[in-house]
This record gives structure tokens, C-alpha cells and sequence, in this order.
């Protein structure tokens, strides 16, 4: 009789924590749901304006490229030809240093004229609207021979803290 009594308890405990926990899967299924309907209309409306974004984005380029012709595009690790004169190409580095980001670059020069010169160039760092954020300068005590190259390193200091997304190289004379 105390056996049949422990088994109807049990039985009936069992009953109802499966009951129990039925009831939180079918709520948490509810949730779930409902989550997943919000997610979709999430990415769907990602969707719809990252078309509008890319967009906004070139025209803003365009926008910054036309007030200054001679931007270019920066790209970290990227030799980049420059050919103007005796400046060959550059390569710009990112480097990290106790989570500050640092930017260096490469300067190759090349004389390919007759005579000896002597190399001043001028590197300028500019923001995503254009606005100038950092600057180097290169004046070679060193000449530079007919048929000699080399390169000239060296980091920015920028002047606000922003990322440079595009640059000018040019001789601070005429190349």
C-alpha cells in the first residue's frame, strides 16, 4: 500500500514537472520566434540601406578627390607607384603600440636623369573628409648620383587623432 502511495506521488511529481518544463519550451520556442522575425526585419532593413550607404560614401569621395585633384588613396602594406619625378613609389605600415596605432611609410627614390640631385619631397596625410592630419618632410643632405636609388623611412605625427585614408606625395620644388 506505501509502495502504490510513493508510486502515485512520484507519478504525479513527474506529471507535473514535465508539464512545467513543456510550458517554458513552448514559451522559449514563443521567443525564440519572435527574436528571429525581429532579426530577419533587422538584416532586411540592413539590407535596404547599405546600397544608400555605398553611395553616400563615393559621393563623398568624389566630393574630397575633386576639392584636392591629387589624393590618392592610402592602402597599408601596398606598394603604391608614385612616378613623379625622382619619387619612384611609397609603401604605407600600420603598426600598434600599446593599442596606439602608428603610420609609417617607405619612400623609394630614383634618380633617372644626367645630373646629381638632391632629394625634398613633401608627404601629406589627409582624414575621410580631407581635412590634413598629418605631415612629413624629406630633405637629403645626401645627393643623389644618375642611376642611384634608395628608400627614405620614417613615421607621422599626426595631428588629431583620425585615421588617414588618403595622401599626397610631391617634391617641395619642381621634380
Amino acid at each position: 500500500m506505501m509502495l502504490a502511495i510513493a508510486l502515485a506521488i512520484t507519478l504525479i511529481a513527474l506529471i507535473t514537472v514535465t508539464t512545467f518544463f513543456s510550458l517554458q519550451v513552448m514559451q522559449l520556442n514563443k521567443l525564440n520566434d519572435s527574436l528571429n522575425a525581429e532579426l530577419d526585419e533587422k538584416k532586411m532593413e540592413l539590407s535596404n540601406i547599405k546600397p544608400r550607404l555605398e553611395q553616400v560614401q563615393q559621393e563623398l569621395q568624389q566630393i574630397v578627390k575633386g576639392r584636392i585633384p591629387q589624393l590618392r588613396e592610402m592602402q597599408a602594406d601596398k606598394v603604391i607607384p608614385v612616378d613623379r619625378g625622382y619619387l619612384k613609389n611609397i609603401v604605407f605600415t600600420v603598426t600598434k603600440s600599446n593599442q596606439q596605432k602608428q603610420y609609417e611609410y617607405k619612400l623609394v627614390l630614383e634618380n633617372t636623369s644626367n645630373t646629381k640631385i638632391y632629394p625634398n619631397a613633401r608627404v601629406v596625410l589627409f582624414n575621410r573628409l580631407g581635412i590634413q592630419i598629418g605631415m612629413d618632410e624629406i630633405n637629403e643632405k645626401k645627393e643623389l648620383s644618375p642611376g642611384e636609388s634608395r628608400s627614405h623611412s620614417a613615421s607621422f605625427s599626426l595631428s588629431v587623432d583620425d585615421e588617414p585614408r588618403y595622401f599626397i606625395v610631391g617634391g617641395k620644388t619642381p621634380l
